[in-house]
């Protein structure tokens, strides 16, 4: 992501990151994307945000111990996190069998919308659609996640419990290449 916003930054008007949970989500959390200057729309897994937090000048990063993360976890606030510029987020909450890491998506949930209903209208004014996506087996796991998705719907997220909940960019896959949803 520190990539992208470093040389397309200025121009990127919808970012949806994703990854496999069986790769373990390894890897840093950018903690500012205030980069990405014409950023609307933003689709992310909350495991994208619960790894150290990103250092371009690190030669050699914590996350690439084969053991697994190191260093504490970054954990931003959105309204220090997104640009001014967003319109719509989307976070997308996958299922973890480890309870260790559903508890760092919890925590990680809690930060991302500490001080949020207070400062969401002056930090981030364009932002009318938060929305915090989560499979019926999250759901089946939520006394673990319960406080924190509680805080992130007081906050003004909404809640979608879908099993089936995929970022925009493989609905729009799937339509435009009549892939059924399964």
């Amino acid at each position: 992501m520190a990539t992208i916003q470093e040389h397309l930054g200025p121009t990127v008007e919808e970012l949806s990151v994703t990854f496999l949970p069986s790769i373990d989500g390894k890897g840093t959390t950018l903690t500012d994307m205030k980069g990405f200057q014409r950023l609307r729309t933003l689709e992310l897994v909350v495991d994208a945000l619960i790894g150290p937090a990103y250092d371009k000048g690190s030669t050699n990063p914590e996350w690439q111990d084969d053991e697994g993360r190191t260093g504490e976890p970054a954990l931003p606030r959105l309204v220090d996190l997104l640009p001014p510029s967003i319109e719509r987020l989307g976070l997308f909450v996958q299922y973890e069998d480890r309870f260790f890491m559903r508890a760092l998506q919890a925590r990680c949930l809690e930060r991302l919308f500490a001080g949020f209903r207070e400062e969401r209208e002056a930090e981030l004014p364009k932002l009318r659609e938060v929305a915090i996506y989560c499979s019926e087996k999250v759901k089946a796991e939520v006394q673990v996640l319960a406080s924190a998705l509680q805080q992130a719907e007081d906050a003004g997220a909404t809640m979608v419990w879908d099993n089936l909940a995929q970022p925009s960019f493989v609905t729009t896959f799937r339509e435009r290449c009549g892939v059924d949803r399964e």
